[in-house]
């Protein structure tokens, strides 16, 4: 420690601590953004970079700043993953949910019936679905609505018509015959 009865030297110096600081506090968070990047943590980078930048860790401890960092990942990773299994699923664009459904008498079916559908217990316990009725009745946003479901929950859903579907199982069938020849 400098101690001076002339002011512009002890400025002078405590300006050159702060700007060294400053400089290697820097290095060293730029050095972490491109490790988070380098491990596929791209989010997480972001976030700490836009979180810093704001002045969100102020009021945090160093664990709950952490928590949010990894919070923000998480979510952004499960989206990803849900993007993708929408993608893949082939569904329509308007995406229709369960949340979408309108209930009433005439569609033949109570919310209650539907509603076994929110949760996982229908694939875990392999049951089907057969969806029955007149060309507009609903049947393809029903099944859509279901199989987002089913993809919300981290399950994977494919989008396909039944005649295409038999004509695969048909050809696989075949397939298989063929090779249990040889």
């Amino acid at each position: 420690m400098v101690i001076s009865h002339d002011g512009n030297v002890l400025n002078v110096l405590i300006n050159h601590m702060l700007n060294h600081y400053r400089q290697n506090h820097t290095m060293n968070i730029e050095k972490t953004y491109e490790q988070l990047k380098e491990m596929n943590l791209s989010r997480m980078a972001e976030a700490l970079h836009d979180r810093l930048k704001n002045g969100d860790h102020i009021d945090l401890s160093h664990e709950q700043f952490i928590a949010l960092l990894i919070e923000d990942e998480y979510v952004t990773r499960k989206q990803r993953r849900l993007q993708r299994m929408i993608a893949q699923a082939r569904f329509k664009p308007e995406l229709p949910s369960l949340e979408d459904i309108v209930y009433n008498a005439a569609r033949g079916f109570e919310k209650k019936s539907i509603m076994q559908f929110s949760t996982l217990q229908w694939i875990e316990n392999a049951h089907n679905i057969i969806l029955t009725g007149p060309t507009g009745s609903g049947k393809s946003f029903l099944a859509q609505a279901i199989a987002l479901q089913a993809c919300r929950l981290g399950v994977p859903a494919l989008n396909i018509r039944y005649n295409i579907l038999f004509l695969k199982k048909l050809m696989l069938r075949k397939k298989k015959e063929k090779s249990q020849l040889i």
